[in-house]
């Protein structure tokens, strides 16, 4: 069953995973690195304020769908998260104004910024839908709805950055437009559930009490990956992190697009397991998630780490490349650590709904993260602050674990952890020993190489029960054959 949902979300990752790939590619040869520097403080900026300000309300709508559904509350849960998120938009437009004018920005930075706020009301609007989606485990609806806002979103930035003026706004008008397009077809539905009903106050509560440090959680975690952005930007210039961000996005979006695959089909199951059946089922679907994450993660990391300059000659514009190439494995080991705790252990405290310990346990790291990028930036440049992430985000691994475990046995599978990183690092040696450093063919050479020595070895060491998975497949694909 849990490969099963794994598989209905594969299309929308593999098309969210070749829009990224897309927007590295274009934006880096579109824009100038401190165009591309003032796109990525922005997107950050608005990233942050979504993530204080609206995620507890979108989590908690996802972490009591189950519950709402079975007491036959779903007009009223809607209601109350829709309104709640009206209210919201509001009055982070007034703040968010206020703050962009009291500023003293430069008019086009100031322009940016304005579409940046129209992106993160109209997406916050959209979310609400996507994740209500996901939680009633309703794949195509919500695969389709992100594919076209992904799309979209890429299609018109080209076309406005090639015809207009609008340079590093154009991202956030050709997403603003794509979210208008789904909230199109998906508000009047989910609305028509929702208007039989009025907002509830205990729902807000309880929405409120759950998704408040989930929200802080986040927030401070991608602080922990955005401070150095705003530092490298204060110590080097704008155009320093326009290398910077694209070296980050060029590796931790592929890793993170891995396990944000996984954990859209293991996070409903894992809740609804706890919800029908108990704390041993929740576990064993736990487990099943690690075995995944080991099993597609930990190559996609070795042969990130492993094909980096390849990777950089042929995925960024030529201004970009030498620093990408250098960057990439540490942002690599970086975005792993990062997905294990956000994806794998952070579930211990979303299924105890112990979500109040998650800010704390983010804080430290991210104060260290912080301390770490004044000290090495002036010194090291761009490595100093890669350097400062990857030290924070093991510290933030290794607490997070420790603590949550205490409230729910997430399961450590050290065994599966062995084999697969067994598995990744032979496949990495492999993929690594092959010559060549520039160009499509040897990118390409390199990555069936990854693929012809990870394949057989993963199968030889049962890497998270791969065998299992196969044989199974042979069976239904062999049952459908006699039907």
């Amino acid at each position: 069953m849990f490969w099963r949902h794994i598989l209905g979300y594969l299309p929308v990752n593999a098309i969210q995973g070749a829009v990224a790939f897309g927007t590295i590619i274009l934006f880096t040869r579109l824009l100038l690195p401190e165009e591309y520097g003032r796109y990525a403080l922005v997107l950050a900026t608005t990233q942050l304020v979504q993530m204080s300000c609206f995620t507890w309300v979108h989590a908690g709508m996802a972490r009591f769908y189950e519950t709402a559904r079975g007491e036959g509350r779903l007009g009223e849960h809607f209601a109350t998260g829709y309104a709640a998120v009206a209210v919201l938009c509001l009055a982070v437009a007034a703040v968010y104004a206020g703050a962009v004018e009291l500023a003293d920005l430069p008019a086009a930075v100031r322009s940016v910024m304005y579409f940046g706020l129209a992106v993160l009301l109209l997406r916050s609007v959209l979310m609400v839908g996507l994740e209500t989606h996901r939680a009633a485990r309703n794949v195509r609806l919500f695969g389709t709805l992100e594919s076209v806002y992904s799309v979209i979103g890429l299609g018109v930035a080209v076309v406005l950055i090639l015809t207009t003026d609008l340079r590093e706004a154009a991202p956030f008008v050709a997403l603003a437009a794509a979210a208008l397009v789904c909230l199109a077809f998906d508000l009047p539905a989910v609305v028509r559930i929702a208007r039989p009903t009025t907002p509830s106050v205990p729902e807000l509560k309880r929405f409120f009490a759950y998704g408040l440090p989930v929200s802080m959680s986040l927030a401070l975690e991608f602080a922990l990956a955005a401070a150095d952005r705003y530092l490298i930007g204060w110590y080097l210039g704008e155009a320093a992190v326009g290398v910077y961000a694209a070296s980050y996005a060029l590796a931790s979006r592929i890793v993170g697009i891995i396990f944000i695959w996984i954990a859209m089909a293991g996070l409903p199951l894992m809740i609804a397991a706890l919800e029908r059946e108990g704390r041993e089922a929740a576990v064993d679907v736990s487990r099943r998630n690690a075995e995944m994450i080991v099993l597609l993660a930990f190559p996609a990391a070795a042969g990130l780490a492993a094909i980096a300059a390849p990777l950089a000659s042929v995925m960024v514009g030529a201004e970009f490349r030498a620093s990408a190439s250098t960057l990439v494995p540490w942002i690599v080991l970086a975005a792993l650590m990062n997905g294990l705790m956000a994806h794998y252990v952070h579930n211990a405290f979303i299924l105890s709904r112990r979500t109040d310990l998650m800010a704390w346990m983010a804080a430290p790291p991210t104060v260290l993260n912080v301390v770490l990028n004044i000290l090495l930036i002036p010194r090291m440049g761009l490595p100093g602050a890669v350097i400062a992430t990857v030290i924070s985000y093991a510290v933030a691994l290794v607490l997070a674990t420790w603590v949550g475990r205490r409230f729910f046995p997430i399961p450590l599978i050290p065994g599966t952890v062995v084999r697969g990183g067994i598995a990744a690092g032979v496949m990495g040696a492999a993929v690594w020993l092959i010559p060549g450093e520039t160009g499509v063919a040897v990118l390409l050479l390199k990555i069936a190489a990854g693929i012809v020595v990870y394949v057989p070895v993963a199968l030889a060491l049962d890497v998270g029960g791969c065998r299992g998975m196969v044989a199974g497949l042979r069976g239904r694909l062999a049952a459908r054959g006699t039907g």
